[in-house]
């Protein structure tokens, strides 16, 4: 039910973690971070066992930052089953057994993936230039499947939070972003975006020279 006794709970918090003491000196900032890409990049492991499979990533900026939101929102909008424009372009015409798409938020710069399994009868070349016009060129979204999106969301993280334990695993992440705030935050992100936000962001991010294409080849 999500009921708990506040004050109890405040004094378990105090009596286990209040007692650990704040750090005697300065925390050390990281503060390297990778140099822009320059010029797309390829990659193959061939090895025994397995099937084909195909992941390409993009660099994206934090996950803390308000446009990470849109590429949340863009993967689920793509590969959405049975109506995502990469699921309908790849596996209801044949190019691939399955696909997916997820962006990996980081407290510093992360990256959007998308990818295809596919088995030994796929044309792989024909299934990358697919994934890669509809990423890089065309990007087939409408407003009626950001809608549904969106509901999507808001029905997930109503869920969360009637979740005491994904509600835990959910501010846990947040804090490694760097601030507990921002699961709300980002649930009121995702409402407010708008379809050109999306395109814009996605636009800005999915480009040949800012891209590395891998392959699984069992060989």
């Amino acid at each position: 039910t999500g009921a708990f006794d506040e004050a109890e709970t405040m004094a378990m918090v105090a009596g286990t973690l209040g007692k650990v003491p704040r750090p005697a000196g300065e925390l050390a900032h990281p503060y390297t971070l990778d140099r822009a890409q320059q010029g797309e990049r390829e990659v193959a492991l061939r090895r025994a066992g397995g099937v084909p499979m195909l992941a390409v990533g993009y660099h994206m900026m934090p996950g803390s930052a308000r446009e990470a939101v849109a590429f949340s929102v863009l993967c689920v909008m793509l590969t959405r089953q049975p109506d995502g424009p990469l699921y309908e372009a790849l596996v209801k015409e044949g190019l691939a057994v399955s696909i997916y798409g997820y962006p990996v938020g980081l407290h510093d710069p992360g990256v959007v993936v998308f990818g295809a399994m596919l088995d030994a009868s796929h044309d792989r070349a024909a299934a990358w230039a697919k994934l890669q016009t509809l990423l890089e060129e065309e990007l087939p979204l409408s407003q009626e499947s950001l809608e549904r999106t969106k509901l999507d969301f808001a029905n997930s993280h109503r869920a969360m939070m009637e979740s005491p334990e994904s509600l835990g695993w959910g501010l846990t992440e947040a804090v490694a972003l760097g601030d507990w705030r921002l699961l709300f935050a980002q649930a009121d992100w995702t409402q407010a975006v708008t379809l050109e936000e999306i395109e814009t962001v996605a636009r800005k991010y999915l480009l040949q020279s800012n891209r590395t294409l891998a392959w699984y080849l069992p060989s």
